[in-house]
């Protein structure tokens, strides 16, 4: 029998943020087994293989933070500055402090601390170091900057940032669209969704009064081998993925050999192999889709001149992108070698690439600058994690925590917990690089969207960890440094005026909502999730302070939750035992009742409760509340069934590959759609029916 965690293998855990304990969706408490808290440490680099060795690692913990000159972060909120916590040898009387801010520009103190009060000393190899406060009274410009300590002969660098105290201010009473981009479809495509075909949808919504359109990630993902189109795993959260490049609107694509290429044999047979399949064909659509980017960046090359001038420039600009588009070269090089030189198809190849990131960021920059001109503006998702055969993690080695996998504990709907395959970032590597890859990551998102929702923004907070070899039910939760992560997105949200919004769904500790409410983020309501079972109080108030909608993603569509069509399905999948389909089921038609009883009181609903009278009668309760947002599942208004995505299956089921019953062209003649729309929009403008600032939130277990 295992033995339980002894008090020095805790203390351990908890010096380096790994919680030994946790209470789950039904309330009880989770207790971490010795086997996975030293498996997870392990992880973070601590040099433990048994809970005997644990006191020898504190000590060696304890050593490196009484070394630390200074922490490797430095927060300075609104830019001010009043002190810095140092670790002096006890002798010290003044230290230097320079700060290179991130415009270029340098500032120097020289603050004393002898006789400041001391907050902790520690004596080691007869020497005596104390914590003390510098003071230093500084004002400094928002950004990134980097800060230097000199304290005798000890030198230490760090990151200091200077981050608003709030993220933007979100636009009053908005509404929009949401629909996955490779969803999309238009009678001149390539049988899945591009960035006109988004540009499109985007007029779409402006037309009816709309503000935002809202789609899933946008990244780069594995399309062939391994074969993995999840938006939220993807090879990278620092580069858009070509397939959503809208090719024939390029100027390159007035070349004769890339109009040949457009004409030829192999390309229209594709198109049409791919607009007549009943499911997005990724791998054929990205054989394709290659063939055309090596044409269109020779083509480009050949023409010389401004644009290939401006592409070089880009790629100066941005070395992270050059250095994607070697790595893609590459994959593709062991992937299927050519008859070519490898020299030259891997130089072709690259530059393909390179050129495939530019374009998509030119035609996502046009996006944006008709929202700023008073259009739609892009809704984007920034996720979790990045694949972990993918660029980021095999580039960034140093940051991701490889021996362990992010996921889920047990609750009602996963009982068994979820593993979501790709690794954490290691939080202290994180940290000792100021969170650049996080800046990045942000950045890439940032500079094109008008709201960024942040997946999981628990994560933030902390993450549920499950080490290599353990069941996905055995995992534990290792804390972050969440003001640092707040301040990071914060900043970097500031220089583009983006809105912030988290998704805070699930077994969610109250600090995590406190926190988004306190840096002016946006909370997420969803009515599927919330709804509950008695009619006085079906669903809870809508917080002004949220992105509120009726399903997400990962939910049945709402025709599909009325009608029970996603319970048999999750049955066959084994994601839920026959007598658990049977409490949901039962809970589902209370809820029903419930939630027609509650429409009626509101004088939303009349006649009888059909699903698409009771879906306008939602989106009527939605608009008028006080949200911030309002988000409209296109695929609802003409009844859709089947989710695009069922969390807990991969090839079980064709997740992220279905396409839209209606083409964009279309939606017009849609029954009911452009009417259901006109209520929406009217509804924002408006006054709100009520106001609530915080959510009353339910956990329900059926």
């Amino acid at each position: 029998m295992e033995r339980a965690p002894t008090p020095a293998l805790r203390r351990l855990a908890a010096a380096r943020g790994v919680q030994t304990s946790y209470r789950d969706v039904h309330g009880r408490v989770r207790r971490a087994s010795s086997a996975a808290l030293l498996a997870v440490l392990r992880s973070l680099g601590v040099a433990v293989d048994s809970q005997e060795q644990a006191p020898a690692a504190i000590a060696r913990l304890e050593e490196a933070a009484w070394g630390r000159l200074v922490e490797p972060v430095v927060l300075a909120p609104g830019g001010r500055l009043a002190s810095l916590a140092l670790r002096v040898p006890a002798a010290t009387r003044r230290v230097r402090v320079l700060v290179e801010e991130e415009n270029g520009a340098r500032r120097e103190w020289a603050p004393a601390v002898a006789g400041a009060p001391v907050a902790g000393a520690r004596r080691a190899r007869g020497r005596e170091t104390v914590r003390v406060r510098a003071p230093l009274a500084a004002t400094l410009p928002l950004g990134r900057h980097h800060v230097v300590v000199e304290a005798g002969r000890r030198r230490a660098e760090a990151t200091l940032l200077a981050a608003p105290p709030r993220a933007p201010a979100p636009l009053r009473r908005d509404w929009g669209l949401f629909a996955p981009l490779y969803a999309l479809r238009s009678k001149g495509g390539f049988g899945h969704g591009d960035l006109s075909d988004l540009a499109a949808l985007a007029r779409f919504v402006r037309s009816r009064g709309g503000g935002l359109v809202a789609t899933l990630p946008l990244l780069a993902a594995f399309l062939d081998e391994p074969f993995d189109p999840s938006p939220y795993s993807p090879v990278s959260r620092r580069a858009w993925n070509e397939l959503y490049l809208a090719v024939e609107s390029l100027p390159e694509a007035a070349a004769p050999e890339v109009r040949d290429l457009l004409a030829s044999g192999v390309v229209v047979r594709a198109r049409e192999t791919l607009r007549a399949a009943p499911l997005v064909e990724y791998r054929l659509a990205a054989a394709i889709r290659r063939k055309l980017l090596a044409a269109l960046s020779q083509a480009l090359d050949r023409a010389g001149g401004a644009r290939a001038l401006a592409l070089d420039r880009f790629l100066a600009d941005r070395p992270a992108v050059l250095r994607y588009a070697r790595w893609r070269a590459a994959a593709e090089r062991r992937r299927a070698p050519g008859a070519a030189a490898p020299d030259v198809a891997e130089a072709a190849a690259v530059r393909a690439f390179a050129y495939a990131q530019w374009c998509v960021h030119l035609q996502l920059s046009d996006l944006a600058r008709e929202a700023r001109g008073g259009g739609a503006g892009l809704y984007l998702d920034f996720p979790l994690g990045a694949h972990p055969d993918g660029f980021d993690v095999q580039e960034e080695r140093d940051v991701f925590a490889r021996d362990a996998s992010v996921g889920a504990p047990p609750d009602s709907a996963f009982p068994q917990g979820q593993d979501w395959g790709f690794p954490p970032l290691e939080p202290d590597a994180a940290r000792a690089d100021g969170h650049r890859h996080l800046a990045e990551c942000l950045r890439h998102h940032l500079e094109h969207a008008t709201v960024l929702r942040v997946d999981h923004v628990m994560g933030l907070h902390r993450l549920f960890w499950i080490p290599r070899g353990f069941d996905k039910a055995d995992g534990v939760y290792v804390r972050g440094y969440p003001e640092e992560a707040y301040a990071v997105a914060s900043s970097e949200a500031s220089r583009t005026g983006t809105v912030l919004a988290g998704e805070d769904l699930g077994t969610v500790p109250a600090e995590v909502r406190t926190s988004l409410a306190r840096h002016g983020w946006l909370s997420t309501y969803v009515v599927e999730y919330a709804v509950g079972d008695r009619a006085r109080d079906a669903l809870p108030p809508v917080p002004a302070s949220s992105v509120a909608c009726v399903e997400t993603h990962d939910m049945a569509p709402f025709a599909g939750w009325w009608r029970e069509t996603d319970i048999p399905e999750r049955v066959r999948l084994g994601l839920l035992a026959p007598e658990r389909a049977a409490e949901e089921s039962r809970f589902r038609k209370r809820a029903r009742r419930a939630l027609v009883a509650f429409l009626r009181k509101k004088r939303r609903l009349r006649g009888r409760p059909t699903p698409d009278r009771v879906l306008r009668a939602l989106h009527a309760h939605l608009a008028a509340s006080p949200a911030a947002s309002v988000l409209v599942n296109l695929e609802d208004l003409w009844g859709e069934t089947d989710p695009q995505n069922v969390p807990g299956t991969w090839r079980e089921r064709p997740n992220w590959r279905r396409p839209l019953a209606h083409g964009i062209e279309d939606l017009d003649a849609v029954p009911g759609l452009p009417i259901a729309l006109e209520e929406v929009d009217a509804g924002r403008r408006d006054p709100p029916a009520d106001r609530v600032r915080v959510p009353r939130r339910r956990e329900r277990v059926p």
